[in-house]
C-alpha cells in the first residue's frame, strides 16, 4: 500500500511577500472569540462585552487578546453580541383554537335577546418610570433602554364593549403600591 501523496503546487501560486505588520493572531483565536460572542455570557451577566470576551479567550486558547481586538474581529463578521431583542413565546394551551372558534361563533351568531359584551383589562398603565435615563442612538448603535423601573402604583383599564350598538364601558382602577 503506497504512503501518502504529496502535491508540490507550482511556483506562481505560492504566496508573495505582503508588505505590513504580520498577522498577530491566528484562526484559533478568532474561532475562540466567535465562539464567545455566541454563547450565553456568564451568570449574572446578560451580554457579552468586548472585555468579557478577551478574559474568556484568554482562558479558552491561552491568548492575551484586547478589548479593541476583540471589536474588529466582531466588526469584521458583522457579529454584535451587546444587541439584544427580546420575545414572548406564547404557551401552548391545547384547546386555545377550539375555545376561540366558540367566542368566534358567539359574536356571529348572536342567541336571540342577549347582550354580548367583549371584555378586556389592560393593567400598569403609566405605572412606572425607569431607574436610569436611556442612552440616545449614534452611528451604528440603536437606542437602549435599562430594563429596572420603579414601581408608582398600578392604574388597570377595564373596558367592555356592546357588539351589537357598539357603545363602550370603562372604569379605572388605581392601586398604590405596598408601603406608600
Amino acid at each position: 500500500m503506497a504512503g501518502p501523496v504529496r502535491r508540490r503546487w507550482p511556483a506562481a501560486l505560492s504566496d508573495a511577500k505582503r508588505s505590513g505588520r504580520p498577522c498577530v493572531y491566528g484562526p484559533q483565536v478568532r474561532v475562540a472569540v466567535v465562539a464567545a460572542a455566541t454563547s450565553a455570557p456568564p451568570h449574572p451577566e446578560s451580554t457579552w462585552s468586548h472585555r468579557k470576551i478577551a478574559a474568556q479567550v484568554a482562558c479558552t486558547v491561552f491568548a492575551a487578546i484586547s478589548p479593541s481586538q476583540v471589536g474588529r474581529i466582531l466588526a469584521d463578521l458583522n457579529l454584535k453580541p451587546r444587541r439584544v431583542r427580546g420575545w414572548l413565546t406564547r404557551r401552548d394551551t391545547p384547546d386555545f383554537w377550539q375555545r376561540a372558534a366558540d367566542v368566534c361563533n358567539l359574536y356571529l351568531s348572536t342567541p336571540e335577546g342577549a347582550v354580548v359584551l367583549s371584555v378586556g383589562e389592560k393593567t400598569a398603565i403609566a405605572a412606572r418610570s425607569r431607574r436610569h435615563p436611556g442612552q440616545a442612538p449614534r452611528p451604528g448603535r440603536i437606542a437602549r433602554q435599562e430594563f429596572e423601573y420603579r414601581r408608582h402604583g398600578t392604574s388597570s383599564l377595564v373596558a367592555a364593549l356592546d357588539v351589537r350598538s357598539g357603545q363602550i364601558l370603562t372604569e379605572t382602577i388605581t392601586r398604590m403600591p405596598a408601603g406608600s
